[in-house]
């Protein structure tokens, strides 16, 4: 069977924590079951790494980078202080697919709902959260993320929130 497929959604880099990511995979390796690839969606770093369970690949038709990105099992995220991280998250959020976070990042605890079960403190808790969801032991939390994404950040909500903040504020004349 294929290995489980796991989305480093961004660029590999210092400022990405890229290294931080190395780490905690590492850690977790030996306590997982399954096999697994990750695939990270931006080959621009400078270094190169050479895993076995590593696969760099960019694409450059957004639908095509949509259509992997429906195929992953979830995502991770290390960096701490890095805030265009959003962006990549939502994607994956809106795919339905979960994202283990770091819990010391503040602007992540702004995009998930209260009981988001994903972030992690220690290697311990990362390496036990990331074969829970090797194992897909999560599918309600799925379809909640989903609906999290589709009540919260589609642009249909933000614009009608936008439009009657204009309609109460603005007076039109002809």
């Amino acid at each position: 069977f294929d290995p489980e497929l796991i989305a480093f959604n961004h660029r590999f880099n210092k400022f990405t924590a890229f290294p931080d990511f190395l780490d905690l995979i590492e850690y977790a390796f030996p306590h997982t079951n399954k096999p697994f690839k990750v695939w990270v969606t931006d080959r621009s770093g400078k270094k190169r790494y050479e895993k076995e369970w590593l696969n760099f690949q960019n694409y450059s038709n957004h639908e095509e980078y949509l259509k992997k990105l429906a195929q992953v099992n979830f995502g991770v995220s290390t960096h701490a202080n890095y805030v265009m991280w959003s962006m990549s998250i939502l994607d994956l959020f809106s795919l339905g697919k979960p994202v283990l976070l770091p819990s010391k990042t503040p602007v992540f605890h702004e995009m998930v709902y209260e009981s988001y079960p994903y972030f992690y403190s220690s290697k311990e808790e990362f390496s036990e959260k990331f074969k829970m969801l090797l194992n897909r032991e999560d599918i309600d939390e799925r379809k909640k993320i989903k609906e999290w994404v589709e009540t919260h950040f589609l642009w249909e909500h933000f614009a009608d929130k936008l439009l009657a903040g204009v309609d109460e504020n603005f007076i039109f004349s002809d």
